[in-house]
């Protein structure tokens, strides 16, 4: 075992949780935004070609992925919005008026 070769076993664990919670720490965006593209692909507020607000961007979402959407704007630039964005602003989809008279 590890006390057989003079490595002390408080000490390593205790680096071995820093370590795991510098890790945690570090993947904590990564997961918010991959849950954000969870959401949104169930909640289906939004799909592909939709015409959306969100966060002052307004233009025709062009791909959803687990990290962000992209809308195209109006002067054809892609933007990137993190997924964990768009679950905590309001998003206008005007793809979805009621059209009847």
């Amino acid at each position: 075992g590890l006390s057989s070769q003079n490595v002390d076993i408080v000490d390593f664990l205790s680096k071995a949780s820093l370590i795991g919670l510098a890790f945690v720490f570090a993947l904590q965006p990564w997961l918010r935004n991959m849950m954000g593209g969870i959401f949104i692909f169930a909640d289906s507020k939004f799909t592909v070609n939709d015409e959306i607000r969100i966060m002052g961007v307004e233009g025709s979402v062009v791909g959803v992925t687990l990290r962000h959407t992209k809308v195209r704007r109006a002067d054809n630039a892609i933007v990137y919005v993190p997924n964990s964005r768009v679950l905590q602003h309001p998003v206008a989809n005007f793809s979805t008026r009621d059209t009847r008279l």
